[in-house]
């Protein structure tokens, strides 16, 4: 079964992790992609951390903390509580989350009718 986006993007982070100074062929033939896709997901990677606490994000355990987070916040503030999904994306952006996560007002109302319909079924 082929790997996801964000399972190759880890195995990126995790390869830059151990050595900073790696060039892109090392981390390709370490992690079995090729050199233009280990370019595009070290591109993203700092694209998305911008804060100190991003990389954390990176990681496999940071990665599932932050969809229970957002599931959590989906669930609790805006299925329970009846927040809008436009509160819920300024939360989202205020705590440095929208460079990890899907956080547009649009996407979070999707994901709070996905939610809120598999609760019904």
């Amino acid at each position: 079964m082929p790997l996801t986006i964000r399972e190759r993007s880890q195995k990126v982070a995790n390869c830059i992790k151990t050595n900073v100074r790696q060039t892109l062929k090392t981390i390709a033939e370490a992690t079995g992609l090729s050199p233009s896709s280990v370019y595009r997901h070290r591109q993203a990677i700092t694209r998305r951390n911008q804060y100190p606490e991003s990389s954390f994000w990176e990681t496999e355990v940071g990665y599932q903390w932050l969809v229970r987070l957002v599931f959590g916040l989906i669930y609790y503030f805006g299925i329970k509580q009846g927040v809008g999904a436009e509160s819920l994306s300024e939360f989202i952006r205020a705590i440095h989350l929208d460079t990890h996560v899907a956080s547009s007002a649009s996407a979070l109302r999707q994901l709070k009718h996905r939610v809120n319909q598999t609760l019904l079924d």
